[in-house]
C-alpha cells in the first residue's frame, strides 16, 4: 500500500517514538512527512500551507511540551482551511475536542487502519485543493468556496461544510455505490448512536439543490443501499 499526495505534519515529541514512526512512513508513505516536537514549530508550518493552499494532514502523537491539545487543535482548525486533524492518544480521553471519532486512535495503534485513514484524507485535500473541475450535472462544483456553480438558466447554490464533503466522496467513487453507513462514518466520523437519517437529510437537502426534480433525481442517486453520483 501507498499513500500519496499531500504533506504530513506529524507532531511528537518522543524521540523514541518519532524513530519508530518514521521508519513505518518511510515504508508506506509516498511524499513530504515532516516531523516536529512542539507545537508552535508544527503551527508555524501550517499557518503557512494554508496561506500558499497547500493539502496536508496533521498529526498529533500524545501531549505537547509547549501548549495543551485542545489549544493545538483550536489554532489548526481557525486557519483560512482547516486541515485534517488526527490524534494518538494514550487513553480514550481527549477533552473537548470536536474532532471525528474516525481521526482518535489509541495505543497500541493499529498501523493499517491507521494508514488508511490517512490516505482518505490526503485524497480528499488533494482533490479539493487541485482544482480538478468536479461537474456534476449543470453544475461545477467548488470545494474552497463550498458552492455549485450552474451554467445557463442555473444559480449557484451554497452548500454546507458536510454536503459539500458528501459530494466529494461521492465523486472519488467514480460512479461506484456506496452504502449509507461507510458514507455516514466517512464524513461525520464514527459518533456512537448516530442513524442513517442524519445522512438522509443531508442527501434530501442536497437533492433540493441540486436536481430539477428532487423526487425523481438524475444526478444524486439512490441505488440499494447506497448512493451514487450519476456524472
Amino acid at each position: 500500500m501507498n499513500i500519496k499526495a499531500g504533506k504530513i505534519i506529524a507532531v511528537i515529541s518522543d524521540d523514541v517514538l518519532r524513530a519508530l514512526l518514521e521508519d513505518a512512513f518511510k515504508r508506506y508513505i509516498v511524499g513530504d512527512v515532516v516531523f516536529y516536537k512542539t507545537g508552535q514549530a508544527a503551527l508555524e508550518d501550517i499557518q503557512e500551507m494554508q496561506d500558499h493552499i497547500q493539502a496536508g494532514v496533521v498529526l498529533l502523537f500524545d501531549s505537547l511540551p509547549d501548549m495543551d491539545t485542545e489549544a493545538f487543535h483550536g489554532e489548526v482548525r481557525k486557519g483560512t482551511r482547516a486541515l485534517p486533524l488526527m490524534i494518538v492518544f494514550p487513553s480514550a480521553e481527549v477533552g473537548n475536542i470536536d474532532i471525528p471519532k474516525n481521526d482518535v486512535f489509541h495505543w497500541p495503534l493499529r498501523m493499517g487502519t491507521f494508514l488508511d485513514r490517512i490516505e482518505k484524507h490526503r485524497r480528499q485535500e488533494q482533490l479539493s485543493w487541485s482544482g480538478v473541475k468536479i461537474c456534476i450535472g449543470p453544475y461545477r462544483l467548488m470545494p474552497e468556496e463550498g458552492l455549485l456553480v450552474g451554467d445557463g438558466d442555473h444559480c449557484t447554490v451554497r452548500l454546507t461544510e458536510k454536503e459539500r464533503d458528501i459530494l466529494l466522496k461521492l465523486y472519488q467513487q467514480k460512479g461506484e455505490i456506496i452504502d449509507r453507513r461507510e458514507l455516514l462514518d466517512d464524513v461525520w466520523g464514527y459518533v456512537e448512536g448516530m442513524e442513517t437519517h442524519t445522512l438522509e437529510t443531508h442527501i434530501y437537502r442536497l437533492r433540493q439543490k441540486l436536481e430539477e426534480d428532487p423526487a425523481k433525481p438524475l444526478y444524486l442517486v439512490t441505488d440499494g443501499m447506497g448512493y451514487k453520483l450519476a456524472v
